[in-house]
């Protein structure tokens, strides 16, 4: 049989990665649920033919300004509803929904994704990373939507303040736990040309707005990728956390996924350096 080992090599060069997300960067979330969520807990259930960590609430908040969300209030605007994540070897996926929208006017914006990488998941305070979900002076206005940053300061809404506290715990206790946007950090700029994904949008299942159980009770979906080869290897491999809250940190979703798979060269380049010598081997023959 003659091996055509440039039609192989062509063919290799259009296979997927392997581990590649099966998620679109859209702010639709059905590449992520069963079924489309109308309020109850089921129906926020992942799929389970994906490796999903995920955070939801049992059924939607409700009402206008003054109902208590924890810490703070504000009701279905301002409600932090549900957190997914999933890894694999080429990217950090994660998909947010909230009852706040993206068009304002708020009294507070969405804040940003932060991620808090540990080795031995004692995670702290430290949030090494920020994804820009607005660009807005609430956080670091000088950088777009989906700028992925390493943090030197984070910004905490309200809870720092003198009297504002969570019940039971120090006001300095919740601030640091719950960043809300990114006070001031670096850039990062993938070396290759790499960038971060984001879509902060209207909540669609199949082509059509999702409402929960209770009228006009609209959802609103952050949808990102955040390629590993963005972060730091130092933290492949550790655990970490990843933490959303809007600018008054009011009510909050945070998940600790699967540990960080390290990334690895794709098979299909992997294949193609085991037929370089076989390519040598052709071109010496003749």
């Amino acid at each position: 049989m003659v091996i055509r080992i440039a039609s192989i090599v062509s063919l290799m060069l259009f296979m997927p990665l392997a581990g590649a997300a099966p998620f679109v960067v859209d702010g639709r979330l059905d590449d992520w649920l069963k079924n489309a969520p109308t309020g109850s807990s089921r129906d926020w259930t992942p799929r389970d033919d994906v490796d999903i960590k995920s955070s939801y609430i049992g059924q939607d908040q409700t009402g206008g300004a003054g109902v208590f969300l924890g810490p703070g209030y504000g009701g279905q605007e301002y409600d932090a509803e549900a957190i997914y994540v999933s890894t694999n070897s080429q990217s950090i996926n994660i998909a947010i929904v909230t009852g706040l929208s993206p068009e304002g006017p708020h009294d507070y914006p969405a804040g940003d994704i932060a991620l808090n990488f540990s080795p031995n998941g004692d995670f702290g305070t430290s949030f090494e990373y920020g994804l820009v979900t607005m660009q807005d002076a609430t956080g670091i206005a000088t950088h777009a939507a989906g700028s992925l940053l390493a943090v030197d300061e984070w910004n905490y809404g309200l809870w720092n303040a003198s009297g504002q506290q969570r019940r039971n715990n120090p006001a300095s206790e919740f601030n640091l736990s719950h960043p809300t946007t990114i006070k001031s950090g670096e850039l990062i700029t993938g070396a290759n040309g790499e960038s971060a994904e984001l879509a902060y949008t209207k909540f669609e299942h199949n082509g059509s707005s999702v409402l929960g159980q209770y009228t006009n009770d609209m959802h609103y979906v952050i949808e990102a990728e955040i390629p590993w080869s963005m972060i730091d290897p130092q933290f492949h491999g550790q655990s970490f956390l990843v933490h959303w809250t809007m600018a008054c940190a009011n009510d909050f979703v945070q998940v600790d996924p699967p540990g960080a798979q390290v990334p690895s060269p794709a098979p299909a380049l992997l294949m193609l350096a085991g037929l370089a010598p076989l390519l040598r081997r052709r071109r010496a023959e003749r």
